[in-house]
């Protein structure tokens, strides 16, 4: 008997269990593949959270030795697929393990080759949440965005820079925002209300870098700096993808929908070109096929939407309102079928060859 190995690894959360949901359909779409047991390959699923590794693997304290358990391969066992559906950092900062190593880990996806993402997919932004990575591309799309290592010192010309970007775009009443990529819920966001220090208490661009220094070196390479818009209505609206075509907006994590100053058809219309730019720009760099999200924010100072955030498959897509629910359920048979499409591309095609080669 030939063991057929899939493991899979995705989020933990209370927002990933509808994604989990669909997954566990598309499974039970082939009964789990009890059917080939008889005809002599035994396909096996395995799976692993980060909230199971953070309780109950104790023994793994690094992002290698995830990859180490998803792509395993020795005498004793050998994972023919891989399903990474998540953010795989999430949950695991206390590692202060740096993101630019977990990318040369990523590659490893690449070298196995049968996978859930594949190919030039991991290196997609979104899936990865390099989040300037993705909005440099959108430059027309987004607020003005300076990038800015991580560093205890910058030079004379690096600090110019800095103050010229302060300087020319965050001026407005609000002053400017520095948020880290690699977050999530806002986990990392910071609104300094001056340039430099002075004798005052008020938090500066100055001051908010040294923090970024003490909290985040060796962990996460660099902050983003922005003009900071709307701060006080806070108005976002989340677009929803299915397959690459925008299809609603979420009202399970939008903050001030009511007072958008843009009818839904225009937000719809906005996400939409922006997704499509952004597709044509990094080429095949990308894994925004499956379900994404597209999170849009007005800047008042502009009179313009601006895209703020781009969402992969385990964000959260969920409706808040009884009457809304049929989105969640068209959400769900999306992610049903592209699970299942997935399962016949990765799995299905493998183990008919494997049957193929033992009637040789």
């Amino acid at each position: 008997m030939i063991i057929f190995r899939v493991r899979i690894f995705c989020g933990s959360d209370d927002n990933s269990s509808f994604q989990k949901k669909a997954l566990e359909a598309a499974l039970s779409h082939y009964n789990y593949f009890r059917e080939y047991k008889a005809r002599g390959v035994h396909v096996i699923f395995e799976s692993w959270s980060n909230l199971e590794v953070k309780d109950k693997q104790k023994h793994i304290v690094c992002f290698a030795q995830i990859f180490d358990w998803l792509l395993e391969d020795n005498d004793e066992v050998h994972v023919d697929t891989y399903f990474l559906l998540c953010h795989i950092h999430q949950g695991f900062k206390t590692w202060r393990e740096s993101m630019d190593d977990l990318k040369s880990q990523y590659l490893r996806l690449v070298a196995h080759g049968n996978g859930l993402p594949s190919g030039n997919q991991i290196h997609c932004g979104a899936f990865t949440q390099d989040k300037f990575e993705y909005l440099q591309h959108l430059p027309e799309f987004v607020n003005p965005t300076l990038k800015i290592a991580v560093s205890k010192t910058y030079s004379d010309r690096e600090w110019n820079q800095i103050k010229a970007f302060y300087d020319l775009y965050c001026c407005t009443p609000s002053r400017a925002v520095i948020k880290a990529p690699y977050t999530t819920n806002k986990d990392w966001l910071k609104y300094p209300k001056k340039f430099e220090k002075e004798a005052s208490s008020i938090s500066t661009v100055e001051g908010t870098l040294h923090k970024a220094y003490e909290e985040l070196h060796g962990y996460i390479p660099y902050v983003m700096m922005q003009p900071c818009i709307d701060i006080d209505a806070k108005r976002e609206q989340k677009v929803v993808f299915l397959g690459g075509k925008a299809s609603h907006i979420s009202t399970g994590f939008s903050v001030g929908r009511k007072s958008f100053p843009v009818d839904d058809d225009a937000v719809l219309a906005f996400a939409q070109q922006a997704h499509d730019t952004l597709i044509q720009r990094v080429g095949t760099n990308h894994w925004l096929d499956q379900l994404a999200r597209f999170d849009v924010m007005y800047n008042e100072f502009e009179s313009r939407m601006v895209i703020n955030e781009v969402e992969s498959i385990m964000a959260c897509y969920e409706m808040s309102a009884k009457r809304d629910e049929h989105y969640d359920r068209k959400v769900e048979k999306f992610l049903v079928e592209y699970f299942i499409c997935n399962l016949e591309k990765l799995v299905l095609q493998k183990i008919e060859a494997i049957i193929t080669s033992l009637k040789k």
